[in-house]
């Protein structure tokens, strides 16, 4: 008798075929990630390229949110199918969608009710507050899609279908860029357009997945759902790993890098006269190629005007970036206390 979904035992060959659409999948979306950013660049401006990137945290939050639901409920689902548990494996899993989708309405509504709030917070600006308030709005609307989207690319392998959710994928990606264009260019839609194509390319694998799984009788499918608060926690637990790792892409870290032990430098050099010993850190690691070695943007600046562009460029990255911001050694951190002395005995000079 064949086995439903990943519950049977692989080869080596089946176990890369089975992989295989995966990766593939991954290459695929990031690159209509990239012919998104092309036709928006090129057709509406560079404005509107600025508030797409702008606006990615929040996308990126429904992302790692969603990633988060489909590994983690992935990992317990396939363990019950291990087991042999199919009928409770179904129950977890429905039960793990309408929760995460759940999230996406109740979340994705309170941001629409505070648009403005919520631009304003992730600095949009005079000349991205219009491009940024028209893509973000379109793609709220569409977040439920977005959400089943990212489930099903997780929960299409475990029930044995990894064909199938790679198919999904690639047909959205292609609907996307096709719909770029014919939204942005012959019908004047601007940025609207692009995220409203954006938005179908999140309906095919959305609508393709809940039509397997409503349909399917031999493995895991819908069913009426298992609520088990303990199931949904460690759901969430076994994700969290992949979350933090998609939230750190919306991330840019500064760092101030004196070259030195700067505290301990400060006080050698304010209260002992300049007898400075064992401060100087003179083989530390390159920040910028360690940031790219992690598949992040590196930037090292030692001026104000240099920092000015680094940051604009870390906007616009769409990925986690890291700038090495060089100090003089020597630079002051005031006020400070010395050593052994009352907290209110301040050094200014």
């Amino acid at each position: 008798m064949n086995t439903p979904g990943i519950s049977r035992e692989f080869s080596t060959g089946e176990l890369l075929r089975f992989a295989a659409p995966s990766i593939v999948m991954m290459l695929f979306l990031s690159m209509y990630t990239i012919v998104d950013g092309f036709f928006i660049s090129r057709y509406v401006g560079t404005a509107a390229l600025s508030a797409t990137n702008i606006v990615y945290p929040l996308i990126g939050f429904f992302l790692a949110v969603g990633i988060m639901f489909a590994t983690g409920g992935s990992a317990v689902v396939a363990s019950e199918m291990g087991r042999g548990e199919h009928q409770e494996a179904s129950g977890h899993f429905t039960a793990v969608v309408l929760t995460a989708v759940a999230f996406s309405v109740l979340a994705g509504a309170a941001c629409l009710a505070f648009t403005d709030q919520v631009l304003a917070f992730l600095g949009a600006g005079a000349d991205t507050w219009d491009h940024a308030r028209q893509y973000i709005t379109v793609l709220l609307c569409f977040m439920p899609m977005s959400m089943l989207q990212c489930l099903f690319q997780s929960f299409l392998v475990t029930a044995g279908r990894p064909g199938l959710g790679l198919g999904l994928t690639v047909g959205a990606g292609f609907a996307n860029m096709v719909l770029d264009y014919v939204f942005i260019v012959p019908l004047g839609m601007g940025i609207a357009g692009a995220a409203l194509a954006t938005a179908i390319g999140y309906c095919i694998p959305a609508l393709g997945g809940l039509w397997f799984f409503f349909r399917n009788r031999s493995g895991l499918r819908f069913i009426r759902p298992r609520w088990d608060f303990t199931v949904l926690l460690k759901s969430c637990a076994n994700g969290a790993s992949e979350m933090v790792t998609n939230l750190a892409s919306s991330i840019i870290t500064v760092i101030f890098n004196n070259g030195c032990l700067g505290m301990v430098r400060q006080w050698q050099n304010l209260l002992y006269h300049q007898r400075f010993s064992q401060t100087t850190l003179d083989r530390g690691p390159d920040f910028v190629k360690l940031a790219e070695a992690y598949g992040l943007k590196g930037f090292r600046v030692s001026t104000r005007a240099e920092m000015e562009q680094a940051f604009g460029q870390a906007l616009q990255a769409g990925c986690g970036c890291v700038i090495d911001c060089r100090l003089d050694m020597d630079e002051m951190v005031r006020p400070m206390v010395a050593g052994g002395a009352h907290i209110t005995d301040f050094l200014l000079k």
